[in-house]
């Protein structure tokens, strides 16, 4: 009998979650922040960013979740940090949506960006 209306319990749950919440995407412009610039400085790297100042974000995730999250909850950043080596370099785009619930990010444009690294002097 504590299976069975665990089953039933859990049906239910189920059923709720999929009519009431549903799962959907949603399309965001966001502002793009380059974080790591004193790493890269203290690395010996000076970088040229070019002017990319946002990126389309498009998220999936519960619709209540995605209807009380704006552009301003989410940040884009590529992290100047990790640069290793100098000349044209391609870095990815990275996404925090600040919540502790499951968003997945659906399409990211550009995914990644293009600066220029050189050694400082």
């Amino acid at each position: 009998m504590f299976i069975v209306s665990l089953l039933i319990g859990f049906s239910t749950w189920f059923y709720v979650q999929m009519t009431i919440n549903p799962i959907r995407t949603r399309d965001y412009n966001v502002q793009l922040q380059y974080r790591g610039q004193k790493e890269a400085e203290d690395n010996g790297f000076s970088v040229q960013t070019y002017p990319l100042t946002t990126v389309q974000v498009r998220l999936k995730g519960r619709n209540r979740l995605l209807q009380d999250l704006s552009a301003n909850d989410i940040v884009a950043f590529v992290d100047l940090g990790d640069i290793s080596a100098s000349g044209i370099q391609s870095l990815p785009v990275q996404i925090d949506t600040g919540t502790l619930f499951y968003t997945y990010t659906e399409q990211l444009l550009p995914g990644r960006v293009t600066v220029n690294v050189f050694t400082g002097e």
